[in-house]
């Protein structure tokens, strides 16, 4: 997928996203200690995870959630400059979770419930980061 159309992508998930409101659970942005919120099939997710935004949603498919993230660096207030995203997909089994982890000592946690039909999210500071020597 290239450059442009992921930014495009990325940039109509998250105006969906506003437009959305009620229907699109926002866990806002991870501070100290987690967050958490409850996705249904086809249900939008938009949360800023330190310097970065992920935009995303599932599908229930039998015993698995399959799972579609955007992640981009989060747009500047009047930026007309749209960060470009890279996509991630997961399928997760029902009872699993699977994590995404930045560089700056946050996370996601992506759990699937027993039945598929359901998804956990939390937002976490982690005990370990990344961070070169200089």
């Amino acid at each position: 997928m290239n450059t442009t159309f992921s930014s495009l992508v990325l940039a109509s998930a998250i105006a969906l996203s506003a437009i959305a409101g009620g229907a699109a659970a926002d866990t806002g942005t991870a501070g100290a200690g987690a967050s958490m919120a409850n996705l249904k099939p086809r249900q939008g997710i938009s949360l800023d995870v330190g310097s970065k935004r992920a935009v995303g949603y599932f599908l229930a498919d039998s015993r698995i959630c399959n799972l579609t993230l955007l992640v981009a660096d989060r747009m500047d207030e009047g930026s007309t400059e749209v960060p470009a995203a890279t996509r991630l997909q997961f399928e997760v089994a029902a009872g699993s979770d699977v994590r995404v982890d930045t560089s700056e000592g946050k996370a996601l946690a992506f759990g699937c419930a027993t039945d598929a039909k359901s998804m956990r999210v939390n937002t976490l500071d982690q005990l370990a980061a990344y961070s070169p020597i200089r």
